[in-house]
C-alpha cells in the first residue's frame, strides 16, 4: 500500500494549506506500522462497558468528503482491530466524575451511546511514541540507562528530551520520529446526549494525524472541545452528520501555538434532518512562525428545513511571522433555513491591555488574563475543566 500523502492529488481542498512532506516523514506507509495503544477508561457509569475488538471488524459506517485524500487510509486503520465504548440506555455521569478516557496516539475507538444517555468523556493521549526504527544507528551514549516499555517495544528515551504531558508536566520521550494516527467514531442513538473532550499536548517535534465521525441521531446532543497545544504538524478532521430531527451539535476548539508548530482543523457538518442546529467556534493564539488553518463546512441538505447552523474563527497573532487560515463554507440546497459564518485575524488589543494596566495590574499579567479570557471561549463547556485549561494555557507567553 502506498503512502496516503503521496497518492494526495495534485489539488486536494482540506489539505490546501498543510504541507504533506512532515506527515510522509513520520506517519508509516502502512496502518500497520503505525502499532497499537492501549485504552484505560475510568469512571464508567453502571452498565458500561469497555471492550477490545478484533482485527478485520467491519469498518464503521462514515461518509467522508469525496476529496479527502485520507479515507482510504483510515479504512484501513479501522481494519485493525480497535476499541469499543458501549453506554447504555439512560447512563448518566456525575458533574464531579466524568469517565475518563486515557489513550495512545495511535488508539482506535468506537462510542456507541444508548437512548437518552448522559455522558461526559474527556479524552486524554498519553506520552505519543515514535517508531523504534527511527532510534536506530545513533549513538548509544545518548540514551539513558533505563528502558522505558511502550506496550510490546522498548524505547530508550535520550536524556534531554522533555515532552510535556496532560498533566502539565514534563515526561522524558524520544525526542525525533514521533507519530500518532488516530481514529474515532462516535454513534448517538435518539436523545442522547455526549460532552466530548478531546485534548492533547505534544512535543515540537510530533505530527499527529486524527479523524472524527460522529452520527447525531434525533433529539441527541453532540457537544465537542478539541483543546490542543504544540506539535511539529498537528490535523484534526472532524465529520458530523445530524441524521435525525431535532438533533445538535457544537464544536469548540482552543489552539496555543508558538515556534514553528502547524495546526489544521478540518470540520465539516451536514445537516440531513429538518430542524437541526449547529455551531463552531474556534479561538487561535499564534506566536513566533506558528501557522493556523481553519475550515469550516456547513452542508444542508434538500429536506433540512429550519436548519440554524452558526461558524466562527478568531485568531490573535502575537508575532509578525504568525498566520492564520480562515476558510468558512456554507453549501445549501434547502431555502428554509439561517446560516451564518464569521472570521476575524488580529492582534493584540492594547486597550484591554491599558484599562487592566491602569487598574495596577502588570503588563505580563494583564496580558495573560487577555489571553486565557480569549482562549477560554473557545474551551465551551469544558472551560470551568482544569484538564482543558492545562492543555492549552501554560505555555502561552513562552
Amino acid at each position: 500500500m502506498s503512502h496516503p500523502a503521496a497518492a494526495r492529488p495534485a489539488r486536494c481542498e482540506t489539505w490546501k494549506y498543510t504541507d504533506v512532506s512532515a506527515i510522509k516523514r513520520r506517519v508509516p506507509c502502512h496502518p500497520a506500522q503505525a502499532g497499537e495503544d492501549d485504552l484505560t477508561a475510568e469512571n464508567l457509569p453502571e452498565g458500561a462497558a469497555l471492550e477490545k475488538l478484533p482485527a478485520q471488524t467491519p469498518v464503521p459506517e462514515w461518509r467522508p468528503d469525496p476529496e479527502d485524500c485520507m479515507a482510504a487510509f483510515w479504512d484501513e486503520v479501522w481494519r485493525l482491530g480497535a476499541w469499543k465504548l458501549t453506554l447504555p440506555a439512560q447512563a448518566r455521569t456525575s458533574d464531579n466524575a466524568p469517565v475518563i478516557l486515557n489513550r495512545g496516539a495511535n488508539a482506535r475507538l468506537i462510542v456507541q451511546a444508548g437512548p437518552h444517555a448522559d455522558v461526559t468523556v474527556i479524552e486524554k493521549d498519553t506520552q505519543a511514541r515514535g517508531p523504534v526504527s527511527a532510534l536506530e544507528g545513533l549513538d548509544n551514549d545518548s540514551y539513558s540507562s533505563s528502558p522505558r516499555r511502550r506496550g510490546s517495544s522498548e524505547i530508550l528515551p535520550p536524556k534531554d528530551s522533555r515532552i510535556r504531558g496532560n498533566d502539565g508536566s514534563f515526561v522524558e520521550g524520544p525526542a525525533e520520529g514521533q507519530y500518532g494516527c488516530s481514529v474515532t467514531h462516535i454513534d448517538l442513538e435518539e436523545g442522547a446526549s455526549l460532552r466530548h473532550l478531546r485534548g492533547g499536548a505534544y512535543g515540537e517535534s510530533h505530527t499527529q494525524v486524527e479523524t472524527l465521525h460522529a452520527r447525531v441521531d434525533a433529539g441527541a446532543l453532540y457537544d465537542l472541545v478539541l483543546a490542543q497545544s504544540g506539535g511539529e504538524t498537528v490535523r484534526s478532521t472532524v465529520y458530523l452528520d445530524l441524521d435525525g430531527p431535532g438533533a445538535h451539535a457544537s464544536i469548540c476548539g482552543a489552539a496555543a501555538l508558538n515556534g514553528k508548530a502547524h495546526r489544521d482543523a478540518y470540520v465539516r457538518v451536514r445537516h440531513s434532518a429538518p430542524e437541526c442546529t449547529s455551531n463552531q467556534t474556534m479561538k487561535w493564539v499564534l506566536g513566533g512562525m506558528a501557522k493556523g488553518v481553519f475550515r469550516g463546512k456547513v452542508i444542508v441538505d434538500p429536506g433540512a428545513q429550519k436548519t440554524d447552523a452558526y461558524q466562527l474563527s478568531n485568531a490573535v497573532l502575537l508575532s509578525e511571522t504568525a498566520e492564520m487560515n480562515n476558510c468558512p463554507e456554507l453549501e445549501i440546497y434547502a431555502d428554509d433555513v439561517k446560516c451564518s459564518h464569521g472570521a476575524t485575524t488580529g492582534q493584540i488589543d492594547e486597550d484591554c491591555l491599558f484599562y487592566m494596566r491602569a487598574r495596577g495590574i502588570p503588563r505580563d499579567t494583564a496580558l495573560r488574563l487577555y489571553l486565557e479570557s480569549f482562549l477560554s471561549e473557545g474551551l465551551g463547556w469544558a472551560a470551568a475543566e482544569q484538564t482543558a485549561r492545562d492543555l492549552v494555557l501554560p505555555d502561552l507567553l513562552c
